[in-house]
């Protein structure tokens, strides 16, 4: 009797539990390429955080070095530092930094934006 007991008590505490899973994390390649860019921290991210009025040299060759991708998650997870980011200035990294450095097909797109318009997470 008491094991029965045991058996449903931990079943509804396990069911109970159970909730809708959070979104998918960034591709694990992306993870290391998404810390690089520390360095847009301070003009990528939304008041009280947004320190600097302008890009710094630093910022654009982290942003010249990330894959196009990998750069999509500030746009649709926009909470994924942990902090909100301004999505108007995510989205001037690509005209404000120089885009010649970048290859691949984000720097034959033109913009952050409508590379990532037909972006979808992958689960790991």
């Amino acid at each position: 009797m008491i094991t029965a007991l045991t058996f449903l008590l931990t079943t509804a505490i396990f069911l109970t539990s159970v909730s809708q899973p959070p979104p998918p994390p960034p591709q694990s390649s992306c993870v290391e390429e998404l810390v690089s860019l520390s360095p847009c921290l301070g003009y990528i991210s939304a008041p009280p955080n947004n320190i600097n009025q302008d890009v710094t040299p630093q910022c654009c060759h982290a942003f010249s070095s990330t894959d196009g991708d990998c750069l999509c998650y500030l746009l649709r997870q926009p909470l994924i530092f942990g902090f909100p980011l301004n999505e108007s200035r995510v989205l001037s990294l690509s005209s404000v930094c120089d885009s010649s450095t970048r290859n691949g097909s984000f720097a034959r797109s033109g913009s952050l934006d409508s590379f990532c318009s037909g972006f979808r997470f992958s689960i790991v």
